[in-house]
Formats: C-alpha cells, structure tokens, sequence
C-alpha cells in the first residue's frame, strides 16, 4: 500500500501535466470549432432608472441610446441575432436630491459568456427635480357675445379648484388655471364641460403636467331683460 501511495505521489507532476495539456487541447479545439469575435451589440438596449424617490423625476439627461462592444464566441453572436437578445443601460440615482448629478452607466446583456469590451456613453449628466401637487383656483374665460336684449349671469364651475402635478420648476411658472366659455350669441342657458388649462404669465400654456380632473362643468344662465320682448318678424 505504502508503494502504490509513493509511486502516485512520485507521478503527480505528470498527472497535472496531463491534465493540463488535456485542457488545452480541449480549450483549442472549442476555440477552433466556436472563434470568438468582437462587434456591436446591435440589439435594442432598454434604459433603466433605479432608486428614484416617489416625489422625484429626471427632467433631462437620459441617453437616447447606448451603444455597447462585445466579445463573444460565434454561437453566442447567432443566439444574439436569432433570439433577439436584449441588453440593459442602469442608471442608479439612489440617494440623489434634487440637481443635476453626473451618475455612471452600467451595461448587461442578456446572455453568457460575452465579454464587454467597451459601450458609449458610460456617464449620465442627470437632471433631477422635486414632484409636488398644488391646488389652484379656477378661473373663468368668458369670450363672444350674447344679444343686447339678454344679461348672462356670473358663470358656476362643478368645482372652484383642481389639483396639478407636476415639477416645482413648472408648478412655479403658473400664473392662472382657466377654462374659456365661447358665447356665440346665447339666448338660452350654457351649460358645457370644458378643457382646465393652466398658463404661465406670458399667457402659454405650460406643459407636462397632470392636472386633476381635467374639464370641470360650467353653467351660465341667460335671462331677457326686463322691457324686452322676443316676437317674430314676418
């Protein structure tokens, strides 16, 4: 037993030898059978934000695209194009407050093995603000004519305000939230559910906000005034 033990410790480096030029014969064939290639991922590469707070968004700042290198043997490349393989561009803004950050990109694919060799752009220039919802009063645009021998009361709204969300930056250039009540010679009482818009001071309307709800309920009654009277003409 103490012989077959010493011969087999006595035959180790050759044993790893073996083993060794065993790999590399087998590392050659693979390779020969499957080269590896390097080339463009041109598959579509999904952006994705990670770690944003509830009350935050990013205004401006996320790539369009991103474009990715990789080294990958040739069977990988064909399950790429065959499969669809889609790759990943995260952007981690967790802990960021409200500014602009310049944060890293980090790329996947979604198949192995490949190698990455290089992908553009690798930083993001973010912009990120605060979310807030305010309330704001409606007010009331009356615009055209009613005849002479009729008076329109003040306009009723369902409801006096609505609620907006949107970004501080946007929320503070609001200067009024109006809807416009057309009166195209009304003899009779208007009721209409019409379009809140809110403007800026400038009088443009601001965009890329929600606001809640959206049209709201008018009402104007129009009456004859006292010594009028409406005949027919024949």
């Amino acid at each position: 037993m103490k012989k077959i033990f010493l011969h087999i410790l006595k035959n180790i480096p050759l044993i790893l030898l073996s083993i060794l030029l065993a790999f590399f014969i087998w590392l050659f064939a693979t390779i020969s059978s499957d080269p590896t290639e390097e080339g463009r991922f041109s598959n579509t590469v999904a952006i994705e934000t990670v770690g944003l707070s509830d009350d935050m968004i990013i205004t401006s700042g996320m790539p369009y695209t991103v474009s990715i290198n990789l080294r990958a043997p040739n069977s990988i490349w064909r399950r790429i194009s065959l499969e669809r393989i889609q790759g990943k561009a995260i952007i981690d803004v967790t802990g960021l407050e409200a500014g602009t950050h310049q944060v890293p990109i980090n790329v996947q694919v979604g198949i192995q093995p490949v190698q990455i060799m290089s992908y553009s752009p690798n930083t993001a220039t973010v912009t990120i603000e605060k979310n807030e919802t305010r309330e704001y009063s409606i007010t009331v645009n009356e615009k055209g004519d009613i005849p002479t021998a009729f008076r329109a009361s003040t306009p009723v709204l369902s409801q006096d305000t609505v609620s907006i969300t949107g970004t501080v930056s946007q929320l503070d250039t609001i200067s009024t939230v109006s809807v416009d009540l057309e009166r195209n010679n009304n003899t009779e009482t208007i009721e209409d559910t019409l379009q809140v818009t809110a403007y800026t001071e400038d009088g443009k309307a601001v965009r890329d906000i929600t606001i809640q709800p959206e049209k709201v309920k008018v009402t104007q009654e129009i009456s004859l005034r006292g010594g009028y009277r409406v005949l027919s003409v024949k």
